[in-house]
């Protein structure tokens, strides 16, 4: 990054954090984001939510909504990606999760790609 801007003294990394959690170690040039990565910080942030007393129903919407930023990382899985969307219950919701991270099509390079067509 400072190599193609290097007066930038600093980086807003915004909703790219919530894509790809490993955002900031990726620029500063170590690995890239792994699925089970991904998976254990989807996992906190729904335990954080419903920990933090969201109701199951409020929470499965909040995840929902951070899957609009997540979802070009398995971009061969549209059908497990819907199935997760229309998810109503939080039981439902998890098995969606669960088998779009096991699909085994994660792809971290796919990160930022638009995929909502």
């Amino acid at each position: 990054l400072r190599a193609c801007a290097p007066d930038t003294k600093s980086v807003m990394l915004g909703r790219g954090i919530i894509a790809n959690p490993a955002l900031a170690r990726t620029l500063s040039g170590r690995e890239p984001l792994q699925c089970q990565e991904l998976e254990q910080f989807h996992d906190t942030l729904l335990e954080g939510y419903l920990q933090g007393g969201l109701s199951s129903a409020f929470a499965v919407e909040r995840m929902k909504q951070i899957w609009y930023y997540m979802n070009s990382m398995f971009s061969d899985d549209k059908k497990e990606i819907k199935a997760l969307l229309k998810s109503k219950t939080l039981p439902d919701y998890r098995a969606a999760a669960l088998t779009l991270f096991r699909s085994g099509k994660f792809c971290a390079e796919n990160c930022f790609q638009d995929n909502t067509h």
